[in-house]
């Protein structure tokens, strides 16, 4: 009993340790997948107009789509990582496992919100130049966080 014991807990050990690795494996397959390949850095400038943003696309159209399949294939290693992290807390939480469960939903949620990243801008690098420009623009925005954030520029007092 006690041998299968031990033997289980060196399997769920060595699970523990190959999903705290994921991370590390994440973060440089996204970012192979998001500068080398796609080219998705340095950004663009917020002020390239859809043509620019189209002309971009079309140049780079092969090396973006893999980098997208690169950082969205990535963006799967990213939800054991932080499930075991997690794990990690529910260990050390007494009571209820409020932070535990707040923590799996969390990561749920991140998971997919870093996964639409890569989508969003595959979805753009879909037939560039045979769609309008700026539904391609739209797609690549979309995909920017920047795109997302409170611009002080945009507010008038």
């Amino acid at each position: 009993m006690a041998a299968a014991s031990t033997s289980q807990s060196t399997s769920n050990a060595k699970i523990l340790t190959t999903c705290a690795w994921l991370g590390p494996a994440f973060v440089l397959l996204f970012v192979i997948g998001a500068v080398p390949l796609a080219h998705f850095f340095p950004p663009q400038s917020a002020d390239h107009d859809a043509l620019q943003v189209t002309a971009m696309y079309v140049d780079n159209l092969s090396s973006i789509r893999l980098g997208c399949l690169v950082m969205a294939i990535a963006s799967g290693l990213f939800l054991p990582w932080g499930l075991t992290i997690a794990m990690f807390t529910r260990r050390a939480e007494a009571g209820p496992p409020i932070l535990f469960y707040t923590q799996v939903a969390s990561v749920g949620v991140s998971t997919m919100v870093i996964l639409f990243i890569p989508v969003f801008w595959g979805i753009g690098a879909f037939r560039p130049g045979e769609v309008s420009p700026e539904i391609t623009q739209t797609w690549n925005d979309a995909g920017d966080r920047k795109s997302t954030r409170l611009n002080s520029s945009h507010i008038t007092i």
